[in-house]
């Protein structure tokens, strides 16, 4: 009985473990195309499993006017939906812009407000051919 719940444990954690994994190559390769299509360096992350959150961390895009930052952030969450492996997981994709900056041990960061989109808002645009970065 001790046996098979070590072994019931061994592969439910290693089932998360390919999980995990998987994810993580999923995440980098949108990243990589993010990157390849807008120019733009990010950051992704999956908040509670089902919110996919882009990051542009010092990106000059943080100084255009509101209206102008707000259609490139649709544009990179549209593309995102479009291009990620697993859109039917998302709930909501968001883009923001930060700065950061370090001074010794101090990190100072200031976030825009984070753009949000539901999957379905996404889904019903139509697809985003042009090249530019913004």
């Amino acid at each position: 009985m001790i046996v098979q719940n070590v072994l019931s444990k061994l592969v439910l954690i290693a089932a998360l473990f390919m999980v995990s994994c998987q994810t993580l190559k999923d995440l980098t390769d949108l990243n990589r195309q993010i990157a390849e299509k807008f120019k733009q360096g990010a950051k992704l992350s999956i908040r509670n499993n089902s919110n996919l959150v882009i990051t542009f961390e010092n990106s000059p895009l943080a100084d255009l006017p509101t209206a102008e930052r707000k259609q490139f952030a649709h544009r990179v969450a549209q593309f995102a939906y479009q291009h990620y492996s697993h859109p039917e997981a998302l709930n909501t994709i968001g883009v923001v812009f930060q700065s950061r900056q370090t001074y010794g041990p101090v990190k100072i960061t200031k976030a825009e407000p984070i753009y949000f989109w539901n999957v379905e808002e996404l889904a019903a645009a139509p697809e985003d051919t042009t090249s530019s970065t913004y």
